[in-house]
């Protein structure tokens, strides 16, 4: 076989890496040094790639394949020549490019194997034969032929050795032959006795040499055949697994033939028995006596090169083996016990002469890698187990100290590091022992708040309320009234009319809507004002205050029933602990609205954000905690009759529990799903699962309406469902059946609010739809959609046969609030309340007039007296809201920022006047931008790039639009254009930040737009510019502050640059004769039109908002204020600056040298741009209402 062969043969046998093998073929073959079998495998076992035992293996298999018929040997075994007969050198094994293997750092995992036994020639003593000594009487030299021998009796160590299968004689020159001639007999005259005698006592000698030598080769023979026969016998047991037998036969060769070279293999193997044993039994024991083997077997030559290919395969099994019992044994002391054993068999893997370089390859390491994975996991059950009866332990101690409070946070403390406890049955069964000891800490204590009927004082300054109203009245409904929560205020408003009567301020961090105290159309309504933390009642038509209820601090939404008035507050109270700071717990408020007395406080011994539900069959108050319990509540007595552990975690449930036909039904949330829990309470103590949870897509804000055995469920993503309630049928199947349900069609979430009775549905969230409840079909049949762009913001109150909704205008903030009747889709009236936010402010001839978002004209009283004033008037309809306002010449034009091709035009601002629509013609795309007034037209800018003027009133397009050049699909965003002065025929405009242009009006050959000069800057500049008289500035970015540059107007060369500190954040923007901008180091700069710095203000926190006012001082006779006087008023004009902030404060400084002159906080936000008119600052609030500042 020659090497191209051996090498697949060892490649059949699947021993050596692919890439290995294919560089022994590359090599190997190459030039003319190829190798022969018998230098491959030394080679192959030199380098550990190999074992022994393999490589005797292999050579035995090739040897079998090889023709039975011997032939005289007449080469050496030694690896001496190579394929031409030269002699080869050792090194050429280490010139193998690649083949080196890795070495272990530990001093014994490479093992040095010497294969010279392999190659010395057998002689005839050293064979397993018995020889024939009848030959040695042949006349013939026993020493002149070569003895053949077959191959299998060459030697037990290694036979396959010679490629032949025989031996070659060790001195085949060294013949004897005979000597000359001699006499023929006895009585050939020629004898000499005397030669005869000689040759006797040779041949004699000779004779009994050969008989002593054979005597000594028959007892090596011997002798060597018998260790050879304990080896193979030895060998067998270990391969057929008979591995304690085989221990027995190793220890007693070693013993037997300490001499033999097979004497440290055996040693090797009766330790590699003794592991095979420990394998085999896998005891708790195995790991420690394992390691021991290896211990002593590293001591042995050549233990490293047998046991490694093994040890690689066994060792992780036996870490497999302890680490899966560790994982499905229960108790948590086995569990750690067969975890100490893994770990202690990990540690093997690390023994010098275990696994050598073994434990470094891809194989290996993932396989342990997998092993450690599995023992984190177990490693983290046992610690989980520790830390649970730490904390069991704990919570047990709270419990019994009435502490339940932190209980529940060592509780919640543990499950935030393993939260899979949360269904362990010990913490289970410890949350309900905290849930008992809480119904004993359920205190019925009685009312300690009292109401009063002091009215609120009304500041000293003007307070103008603005409310637009359109449609026609309804009749039937005189005299009532309905409360609605708006823009921080509750506004009654008439029924049949929507007349707005009157404003109750509440705090723009209200949220909870007001309540009616019955059903009666002229009942009272309970109000909340979460600005006082209050409770009041009033007239619903009027707004007359009944009684104020201070209850401390925030509440929930107030509920009526069986005429009393329930919310939850919150009070601190002493902790169980030595917390001296005390902890907040709910206490449910039981209120007579009569009087507005606290009858009776129910104290809870946690926080109650949720309000509560009512059972009508059996008086029971259901109350959820914050986290983990529903209380059930007695309304006669007010005392706990009993707890239910549902273990929900804060904020999951948020609105109350239910009461249907005998269930208590909660809206559990999750992430982006909710569920349905249907509990049975007995009416005592005990609570049940009264049917398998219901899951939901999407989350659960709206309140849960019950109506004739019917559940109302709603989703924030649309989703609808309604539930049959039917006691009668039985889980899984009822009691709550799905009687139709409406799948969610919102990409968004939303909340949504709904009204349901007598077979009618309304569902109104960013649309309102009608549908009929048809029970006996059971389904939901939509009768009308009315989707309009607005978003609908309170709860549908229902009085008889009218509707109330209240929603959000697109593109506005104007709250619209609108009463229809049941079987009608348009509303009988509309009216903006509220809507100060959309409100323009503008002056007129018969004094200052409010514009609404609805083009509703109004005068504002400016009467000396401070009040409260409600302007009303009927609007056009409209569908979109105007919230922009422009004078030109003298009409005031109203523009949508929504891209709507209409505008509203006011020729005056009269009483009563009516606005025009005027429609933009000749349009190629949408608006796409705020109006400006130029030339006494409509500069706008489109959506397609274009800059085009409309002419008033017609709409018309008579000047030709300026277009930029684009490519395809570009869009351009253009800045706010920058006049010089009001009256100016040209503007400067900057597009996409990047290019500023200056463009005119060129009268030839048509009146067009023109571009008259730009320049291009290298980065992108701020994107506001102002202009002023010969100036144009510009805002440059520097490294780590801006530049406010001055370019000319006509050329746009750059003339100057001046650095501000910080970023400018505000402006630049023209006010009077000077240009204003604003940093984000809180100083304001102020610039004239010669390019220079007049001043910069002291640091100001403010927000500011809109581009400012100037403020002119009339100028005081010389003999009444002096002569001095008199001229610096003429040099200065005692001009101020007055600056609004959007947070609601006013700026008022001295334009001369920008000192501050007052700073004032009007607590509320500024909606939208002031107005200075008759010496006064009128300024719209996020309350709803117009400020008057005097300015004197």
């Amino acid at each position: 076989m020659d090497a191209k062969q051996f090498i697949e043969h060892i490649a059949s046998k699947g021993l050596l890496e692919t890439e290995l093998l294919e560089k022994l073929r590359r090599q190997a073959l190459q030039g003319e040094n190829q190798w022969t079998p018998k230098q491959i495998i030394k080679f192959l076992v030199e380098q550990s790639y190999l074992t022994r035992f393999q490589a005797k293996t292999i050579l035995t298999e090739v040897l079998a394949d090889r023709p039975a018929t011997p032939a005289p040997i007449d080469e050496s075994l030694e690896f001496a020549t190579d394929a031409n007969g030269d002699p080869i050198d050792a090194k050429i094994a280490d010139s193998l490019e690649g083949l080196e293997i890795e070495e272990s750092a530990d001093s014994d995992s490479v093992e040095v194997i010497d294969l010279e036994d392999a190659n010395v020639v057998q002689t005839p003593a050293a064979t397993n034969d018995v020889v024939d000594l009848g030959s040695f009487s042949d006349p013939v030299d026993p020493f002149a032929t070569t003895i053949t021998l077959p191959a299998s009796q060459l030697g037990y160590a290694y036979p396959q050795s010679t490629p032949t299968g025989q031996l070659p004689t060790e001195k085949s020159a060294e013949v004897l032959t005979r000597e000359s001639v001699g006499p023929g007999s006895l009585l050939d005259p020629e004898f000499d006795n005397t030669v005869w005698d000689s040759r006797l006592v040779i041949g004699s000698a000779l004779v009994f040499s050969f008989l002593s030598i054979a005597a000594v080769v028959l007892y090596i023979v011997l002798a060597n055949k018998s260790a050879l026969k304990q080896w193979e016998n030895a060998f067998d047991q270990y391969q057929g697994g008979s591995y304690q037998q085989a221990l027995s036969a190793m220890e007693s060769f070693a013993e037997t033939f300490p001499a033999d070279d097979k004497a440290d293999d055996a040693l090797s193997y009766a330790a590699m028995c003794k592991i095979h044993v420990q394998m085999i039994k896998k005891s708790d024991s195995s790991a420690q006596k394992i390691y021991e083997a290896i211990l002593s077997g590293k001591e042995v030559p050549g233990f490293s090169a047998i046991a490694r290919e093994e040890l690689k395969t066994l060792l992780p099994n036996l870490a497999d083996y302890y680490i899966g019992k560790a994982v499905v044994l229960p108790g948590v002391d086995d569990k750690r016990k067969q975890y100490e054993l893994t770990k202690k068999t990990l540690e093997i893997f690390d023994m010098p002469g275990a696994l050598g370089t073994e434990r470094n390859k891809p194989a290996f390491k993932m396989r342990k890698t997998g092993i450690v994975e599995r023992m984190s996991t177990v490693q983290r059950y046992i610690d989980r187990n520790e830390t649970l009866e730490l904390a069991l332990v704990t919570i047990t101690k709270h419990v019994q100290s009435k502490n339940t409070r932190d209980a529940f946070e060592e509780r919640e403390e543990l499950l935030k590091t393993y939260p899979e406890l949360e269904l362990d049955q010990r913490m289970r069964e410890s949350v309900l022992a905290i849930s008992r000891a809480e119904q004993d800490l359920v205190e019925v204590q009685p009312g300690v708040l009292n109401s009063n009927n002091d009215p609120i004082a009304v500041p000293a300054e003007h307070k103008v309320i603005v409310a637009t109203r359109n449609g026609r009245n309804i009749s039937g409904v005189q005299g009532y009234g309905v409360a609605v929560l708006a823009g921080g205020s509750v506004y009654g408003v008439e029924l049949g009319t929507g007349q707005v009567q009157w404003r109750r301020h509440v705090g723009l961090q209200t949220s909870l809507y007001p309540v009616r105290v019955s059903e009666a159309g002229n009942a009272d309504t309970i109000i909340v004002d979460e600005a006082r933390y209050e409770l009041v009642r009033v007239d619903t038509l009027t707004g007359e205050q009944k009684w104020r209820l201070p209850v401390g601090g925030p509440l929930t939404q107030p509920q009526v029933y069986n005429g009393m008035l329930y919310c939850n507050i919150h009070v601190k109270v002493a902790a169980a602990t030595n917390d001296t700071d005390g902890v907040f717990v709910g206490v449910l408020l039981v209120v007579d609205m009569e009087t507005g007395n606290v009858q009776r406080r129910i104290v809870f011994p946690m926080q109650t954000h949720v309000g509560p539900g009512f059972d009508d069959e059996n008086g029971i108050i259901y109350q959820v905690g914050d986290h983990s319990n529903v209380y059930a509540i007695s309304v006669d007595s007010g005392k706990c009759i009993g707890v239910y552990y549902q273990g929900h975690q804060r904020d999951q449930i948020v609105v109350p529990a239910v009461y249907a036909v005998g269930y208590v039904i909660l809206l559990e949330n999750g992430e982006s799903r909710s569920r349905v829990v249907i509990l049975k309470h007995d009416g005592e103590g005990t609570f049940t699962q009264g049917q398998e949870n219901k899951t939901l897509s999407g989350l659960v804000t709206m309140a849960l309406q019950v109506f004739a055995r019917r559940l109302l469920v709603a989703t924030n993503m649309g989703e609808i469902h309604i539930y049959e309630v039917d006691p009668n049928v039985l889980n899984p199947q009822g009691p709550l059946s799905d009687m139709t349900s409406i799948p969610g069609t919102y990409s968004d979430p939303i909340r949504e609010y709904s009204s349901v009775g007598e077979g009618v549905l309304f569902m109104a969230g960013r649309r309102m739809v009608k549908y009929q409840v048809q029970a006996q079909l059971g389904k939901l049949q939509e009768e009308w959609i009315e989707e309009n762009g607005d978003v609908y913001v309170g709860p549908i109150q229902r009085f008889g046969s009218i509707v109330v909704h209240v929603r959000q205008r697109q593109g506005t903030n104007a709250i619209t609030v609108a009463g229809q009747m049941v079987d009608s889709r348009k509303p009988s009236w509309e009216t903006d309340i509220g809507s100060s936010g959309s409100v323009m402010l503008l002056p007129s001839e018969q004094g200052l007039a409010a514009v609404t978002s609805q083009a509703g004209v109004f005068a504002v009283s400016t009467d000396a007296d401070p009040q409260e004033v409600y302007s009303q008037g009927d609007i056009g309809d409209s569908k979109v809201g105007y919230s922009h306002s422009i004078q030109v010449q003298d009409q005031v034009v109203l523009q949508s920022l929504v891209g709507s091709d209409e505008l509203l035009v006011f020729d005056d601002l009269a009483i009563g006047s009516q606005a025009k629509t005027v429609k933009l013609q000749g349009l190629t795309s949408a608006p796409n931008g705020a109006a400006t007034a130029f030339n006494g037209q409509v500069l706008m800018p489109l959506a397609d790039g274009k800059l085009a003027m409309f002419q008033l009133p017609q709409g018309t397009q008579d000047v030709v639009a300026f277009q930029p050049s684009l490519s395809a699909g570009q869009q351009v965003a253009w800045s706010s254009p920058a006049l010089p002065s009001d009256d100016s025929d040209s503007f400067a405009i900057l597009r996409d930040r990047k290019h500023l242009m200056r463009i005119a009006l060129r009268p030839d050959p048509r009146v067009h737009l023109s571009k008259r000069a730009s320049i291009e800057f290298a980065e992108p500049i701020y994107e506001t510019i102002a202009a002023l008289n010969r100036t144009v500035y510009v805002v440059r970015r520097a490294k780590n502050n801006d530049q406010l540059v001055g370019l000319g107007y006509q050329s746009l060369e750059e003339l100057t640059s001046y650095n501000v500190q910080g970023r400018v954040v505000w402006g630049p923007y023209r006010v009077g004769s000077q240009v204003l901008l604003y940093t984000s180091s809180n100083l304001l700069y102020c610039f004239d039109e010669n390019q220079r710095c007049r001043w910069a203000t002291e640091q100001s926190n403010i927000k500011l908002l809109a581009t400012g006012f100037v403020n002119r001082h009339t100028i005081q006779p010389v003999h009444r204020i002096g002569l001095l006087r008199f001229l610096q008023q003429r040099l200065f004009r005692w001009d101020e600056l007055i600056l609004t902030g959007g947070d609601g404060q006013i700026w008022r400084i001295q334009s001369v040298d920008g000192k501050t002159i007052s700073i004032t906080d009007l607590e509320h936000k500024i909606t939208q741009i002031p107005v200075m008119y008759d010496r006064q600052l009128w300024v719209p609030l996020d309350n709803g209402e117009i400020r008057v500042i005097p300015l004197g």
